[in-house]
Parts: structure tokens; C-alpha cells; sequence
């Protein structure tokens, strides 16, 4: 893995309230996280997605939590550990302390049961040390490779159409997915279901090149390192935009992120 190539990221991203929420005045039940930051010389990106369940009550709270926990965990192991020794075991430790969290959290919040707290879960690291990538449920984590676009993983559907699986489930470790490598990943889309009409290629499963290409396009324009914040603004309004509205009345998330070369 070139060193060069790998050690800087630029990136940018957003997340929007879908238009069923705006109308029954609910709230957004996406959200997601990006940081950079360095261990012993080694840069390391880190970005989690997650996507509430729109009947969990508690889920505009989970999927805040779970980006802000997830990431706390990643940055404070790597420091100690390196990325190529992690384990679905340290995941699944992680996921069960997640899950007594939620559980406080039932009584404290008033709720039925851990799954007012439901939602999915898309989780990536990045570095010239390797690459980690996780997931649970719908959504897609994109990785273009050797100028070739392809999902990590194929979206999670449930036993029943329009369903999924959770991160609060107790049957987790079942639907728990994790790849590790060492590929030369010279960019990554992350979204939730919500904009899967648009941005997946379903004939193919794979995410659409096309749609994806004038987002890449100008953030390749950007030279420094880091957030575009200039980028996410746009983003923002394209999709809150009447194009991606009438495809869609979810909350829509999108995590774009490129090296730096």
C-alpha cells in the first residue's frame, strides 16, 4: 500500500430530514460522523453512518450516540492496538456495551424496549496501515479500487420486504459484517437507504458510477486536507433539492471521501 497515496483524505458530507419526517413533524433518524486524526505517525480516518429505524421512537438519539461511541472506541483502541489484529470479538465486546447503554437508557428515557433505540450501522477506517470496514443492515459502504466502483458489502434485507437488521439486536453477531484488507482505496461513498434509488446501480448491486462521478469530481478540485465544509453546504441543499425529493421521502445521508493526491 503507497504511504503517499493513503495518508491524506479530503472529504465531505451531509445528512437530511427526508420529507415523510418534515410532514409528520418527526425527526431526522440519520446520522453520521467523519474524523482525521494521527497515532505514532500513522493518519487514520474514521467515519460512521447510522440510520434509525423510522418506528424506533429513541432512534434520532441512538444513531447520534452510535457515531460519537464508535468512534470514541476506534481511536482510543488504535492507539494501543493495530488495525490489522482487529477482531469481530472486539467488535462484538463493543456492540454488548452498546447494548447495556441503551438498555440504561430504556429507564431513564421511558421507553418500551432497546428497539425505541433501533438502527443500522456503517462504520469504515482508513490508513496506509490497512483498512477496516463494518456493517449491519441496509445501506452501502463504496470503495472504488483499481478505477473500479463495488459495494464492501451487499445491503442487509430482512426476513419481510422493506425490513432490515440492527445494531441493537440481540442476535447481532449473525448480522455483524467485517472486512479488513489492504487495498490501495482511492475513494469511498457511504448512504443510507434513503438515496439508494439514486446512488445504487440494482440490477448490479454496485454503487452508480455515474451518479457519483460529478461529486468526485469537484472535490478532486480542493487541494487541503480534511472537511470541505464549502461541499457539505452544497450537499446539503442537493439533497434537499426537488430532483432527489421526488425519488425519495426518507432521510437521506451521503459520505464522500477521496485521497489526496
Amino acid at each position: 500500500m503507497g504511504k503517499d497515496l493513503i495518508m491524506n483524505w479530503k472529504y465531505f458530507y451531509a445528512t437530511e430530514k427526508g420529507t415523510s419526517h418534515i410532514a409528520n413533524d418527526t425527526p431526522r433518524q440519520d446520522n453520521c460522523s467523519v474524523v482525521t486524526f494521527k497515532v505514532s505517525g500513522t493518519r487514520y480516518l474514521i467515519s460512521v453512518v447510522a440510520d434509525g429505524a423510522g418506528s424506533a421512537s429513541k432512534s434520532q438519539i441512538s444513531s447520534k450516540y452510535i457515531c460519537y461511541f464508535f468512534i470514541k472506541r476506534m481511536a482510543k483502541w488504535l492507539k494501543k492496538n493495530n488495525i490489522s489484529d482487529f477482531k469481530k470479538e472486539v467488535a462484538f465486546a463493543w456492540i454488548e456495551l452498546l447494548h447495556k447503554i441503551f438498555d440504561k437508557a430504556v429507564k431513564d428515557c421511558h421507553a418500551e424496549s432497546r428497539r425505541e433505540f433501533a438502527s443500522t450501522f456503517l462504520f469504515c477506517v482508513l490508513s496506509d496501515k490497512g483498512n477496516l470496514f463494518m456493517q449491519i443492515g441496509d445501506g452501502v459502504i463504496g470503495v472504488e479500487k483499481d478505477n473500479e466502483f463495488d459495494c464492501v458489502f451487499k445491503p442487509q434485507n430482512g426476513e419481510y420486504i422493506n425490513t432490515t437488521h440492527f445494531i441493537t439486536e440481540d442476535n447481532f453477531k449473525k448480522h455483524l459484517m467485517l472486512e479488513k484488507n489492504k487495498d490501495e482505496i482511492s475513494k469511498v461513498a457511504i448512504f443510507t437507504d434513503g438515496i439508494e434509488t439514486i446512488a445504487l446501480d440494482m440490477q448490479n448491486m454496485k454503487p452508480h458510477a455515474p451518479f457519483f462521478a460529478p461529486f468526485f469530481k469537484v472535490l478532486s478540485k480542493f487541494k487541503n486536507n480534511g472537511k470541505c465544509k464549502a461541499l457539505c453546504k452544497n450537499l446539503s441543499e442537493f439533497l434537499n433539492s426537488e430532483r432527489v425529493n421526488k425519488m425519495t421521502n426518507d432521510d437521506k445521508t451521503l459520505v464522500l471521501i477521496s485521497t489526496n493526491k
